[in-house]
């Protein structure tokens, strides 16, 4: 059997599948907004599965993440994810309490209740 390149067939379904993953995940992360992602408590944060914990953290855009860690998302353990969750949550009530103090945005909310 003669093969024209090195990867098989399927080693090359799954290269072609990645980028519309990441497109699909860019695409689902916009469905969320800041407030939404403040307002979680937390045992909403702890009955998420890895995957909404992971779209929320992408979501939220933390500034302390690289781009090679937002792309690793599913490959962490359940506890990080939930602590940058965690995060990502601070962050969106941080930027919606920006927000208001800065008089830009009439419709922003801040969620002051203890979670």
């Amino acid at each position: 059997m003669h093969t024209t390149g090195s990867s098989t067939g399927s080693e090359q379904k799954q290269s072609d599948a990645r980028p519309r993953n990441q497109l699909m995940w860019e695409d689902q992360a916009e469905a969320l907004d800041y407030t939404l992602i403040a307002d979680l408590s937390n045992e909403q944060v702890r009955r998420m599965t890895r995957e909404e914990l992971a779209r929320v953290i992408q979501a939220a855009h933390p500034t302390v993440l690289s781009e090679d860690c937002r792309q690793r998302l599913l490959y962490f353990d359940r506890g990080t994810l939930e602590r940058l969750a965690f995060l990502a949550r601070y962050s969106c009530q941080n930027q919606i309490s920006r927000t208001l103090h800065s008089g830009k945005g009439r419709h922003a909310r801040f969620n002051t209740q203890k979670k």
